[in-house]
């Protein structure tokens, strides 16, 4: 028997099928997480399956596999950009640009929790800053946006303003790319129309990982009618065994080494160029070079 998978609103036959587990299921009553549940729908609840079926914890394999697309799509976001991440760090080393802890954006608002073992528990779930919903008012700058596209790692593109949230942190989309989940691991800006998980005091970078996989993996419950919430994602098992997360830390580790490589690259260009503009300054104005006497002259001023 074969089943059939939606790809761009097409119905694409694949091997094996889903339907003979979900027949036993219901003649027994019985759930299945990620797959079905019997519920009792009364007058006013929601009307979807995403309401009433619990989410399936993800193996391992399943974690790495959506891992390693996270972390490919931030680095081909830097490696893309890298003039632009370089001057951010060149911002941030010359304190231009000063990143603040999210929670002092939140003023005190509570965050969904959860039960050990789930996102709500390792992270505070927030919305993004309702200022940068309307970006056509905001100047180029060297701060990330982040936005509900579901591309180079949600990044709208560079601006400037004031309020710049501190990393790391999980972005997720509410609209657009409905749970498209990024890490952000830059300071930036995130609109409104995604949730910011911030990672509560002892959750490793590791586990931010592994929340976007998770929440990408559950995306089939959401739609502009069932829009991604807090209270929505706050119980989705979070699975954190050493095995998982060593394998999610080197997956990070080697994206480090050429992230790493393409901003030293960034920098030289940057140098270089720097070097091109004194060059031409001098061959313009070689009176301003000093040399010979005047230059003796001028250090031994300094010098004393």
């Amino acid at each position: 028997m074969h089943g059939f998978r939606l790809r761009k609103n097409v119905r694409a036959e694949r091997e094996g099928s889903q339907i003979p587990d979900i027949l036993r299921a219901y003649r027994r009553a019985k759930m299945i997480p990620g797959l079905c549940a019997t519920e009792e729908v009364v007058a006013g609840a929601e009307w979807s399956p995403g309401a009433y079926i619990p989410a399936k914890p993800l193996t391992q394999n399943e974690i790495l596999e959506e891992a390693q697309a996270l972390v490919r799509s931030k680095t081909s976001l830097i490696v893309k950009y890298a003039p632009q991440f370089q001057a951010l760090r060149n911002a941030l080393s010359a304190g231009r640009i000063a990143p603040r802890d999210f929670r002092e954006y939140i003023n005190g608002r509570a965050s969904v929790g959860g039960q050990p073992g789930s996102i709500g528990h390792s992270f505070e779930i927030y919305y993004g800053q309702k200022e940068l919903e309307k970006k056509d008012a905001l100047g180029s700058g060297e701060v990330p946006v982040i936005s509900s596209s579901g591309a180079e790692n949600g990044c709208y593109g560079f601006f400037a303003f004031d309020w710049v949230i501190a990393p790391p942190m999980v972005t997720a989309p509410r609209t657009g790319s409905i749970g498209h989940a990024h890490v952000q691991e830059w300071p930036c800006g995130v609109t409104s129309d995604c949730l910011v998980l911030i990672p509560r005091s002892g959750v490793g970078l590791e586990l931010l990982y592994v929340a976007a996989a998770v929440i990408r993996s559950e995306r089939w419950r959401f739609d502009y009618s069932r829009k991604l919430t807090p209270q929505r994602i706050a119980e989705f098992p979070l699975p954190s065994t050493s095995d998982v997360l060593a394998g999610v830390r080197e997956c990070i580790h080697s994206a480090n080494q050429i992230e790493e490589l393409v901003l030293e690259a960034a920098e030289d260009e940057y140098d270089a160029e720097i070097a091109e503009v004194r060059l031409a300054e001098i061959e313009a104005s070689p009176r301003k070079v000093l040399h010979g006497a005047a230059l003796e002259k001028r250090l031994k001023r300094w010098l004393a």
